[in-house]
């Protein structure tokens, strides 16, 4: 049986946005947020519930948050998405943002049920890369991770652990 383009019965269409950047993200402009303390934290979660409303107010339902080299607002964002009905909430892909001694840039994203121990593995394959501390209010700025992009797809395509969990999409 044929479809009409965009209607088989199982298609999900949902409007996204991949590229994200945090408060974390050097590139950010505006106010960083520390981390740590009582205050800082909750600074952090209401950061995450501002994020929520606003890609419920542009209609996103695919998101990835890809910072440059770090996860660390990631798990704010999941704990914000769990007080939403699991009809209306967006998919929310852990990322980051890779610089390639290339200089290629790429998105890598995990599965959306992937766990946080797993995303700290990638570290392992970007050998110039040092996680920042989670309660710096930052990341430094964006370095070259170690491998050329041929290379670094490689070594992930070869990971038992990564590859059936990710993508990379360079840009």
């Amino acid at each position: 049986m044929t479809y009409a383009k965009g209607r088989h019965p199982g298609a999900v269409w949902k409007k996204t946005d991949f590229e994200i950047h945090t408060p974390r993200d050097p590139g950010w402009s505006g106010s960083h947020l520390p981390g740590g303390e009582q205050k800082h934290e909750e600074k952090r979660k209401e950061w995450a519930a501002t994020f929520i409303k606003e890609c419920a107010s542009r209609e996103l339902m695919a998101i990835a948050i890809t910072d440059h080299h770090d996860f660390c607002l990631i798990p704010y964002v999941q704990e914000e998405l769990k007080k939403l009905d699991e009809s209306t909430r967006p998919w929310l892909f852990p990322g980051i943002e890779i610089t390639c001694n290339d200089s290629v840039q790429c998105l890598f994203l995990f599965d959306v049920n992937s766990e946080p121990q797993v995303w700290q593995r990638l570290y392992g394959k970007m050998p110039s890369i040092t996680p920042a501390a989670v309660n710096d209010p930052t990341c430094p700025a964006a370095e070259l991770c170690g491998k050329d992009l041929e290379a670094f797809i490689k070594e992930i395509s070869d990971d038992e652990h990564l590859r059936p969990i990710s993508i990379i999409l360079p840009h």
